[in-house]
């Protein structure tokens, strides 16, 4: 599944810091999908673009020295995260509040209206296994593997099992 438009967008402003000129974008890249966006302007960006923004933060680690009351030393250690490009949240853009965030919540909708992918060509049910586990399954598991198979991990993997369960056994009670 590829994150396209027509999916749910974040409103932000991005910080132009000190070294940026008055015209500064940043650049962020998700999935390989790079957006440009403008400093100290609202902008609506896609939620994977968000996601790397808001995840994206800098670990600052420091360490003191502190005086004790019985004039020894003692050593501090401390971190603290700072947000690698500064950025105000603005929330959801409204134009898109109702459509999905994430792959999850995107395939669950698509699973739902396409009856859980029962006629789907295997090829895309690889497709879609592969992105919902990062690809972390093999060719050669894949290929070993049947269609209801794959089909039965995806559905496990949207929380999706005994609803398809359900589903399933409501039709067969119908024919």
């Amino acid at each position: 599944m590829r994150w396209a438009d027509g999916k749910g967008r974040r409103r932000v402003i991005l910080t132009a810091q000190e070294q940026d000129t008055k015209s500064s974008w940043r650049c962020i890249s998700w999935d390989g999908n790079q957006i440009l966006v403008h400093t100290d302007m609202e902008v609506s960006i896609p939620y994977p673009h968000y996601n790397i923004l808001k995840d994206a933060s800098r670990e600052i680690y420091t360490v003191r020295n502190v005086p004790t009351p019985g004039g020894g030393i003692e050593r501090q250690e401390s971190t603290r995260y700072t947000q690698h490009i500064p950025y105000q949240d603005l929330g959801d853009d409204p134009t898109t509040a109702h459509l999905p965030t994430c792959y999850i919540d995107r395939a669950r909708t698509e699973a739902r209206a396409k009856h859980y992918y029962q006629k789907t060509d295997r090829k895309i049910l690889i497709r879609i296994l592969s992105d919902l586990v990062d690809n972390t399954i093999s060719r050669e598991d894949l290929k070993e593997m049947g269609d209801e198979e794959i089909r039965e991990q995806i559905m496990n993997k949207l929380g999706l099992y005994e609803e398809v369960q359900e589903t399933d056994f409501a039709l067969d009670n119908v024919a």
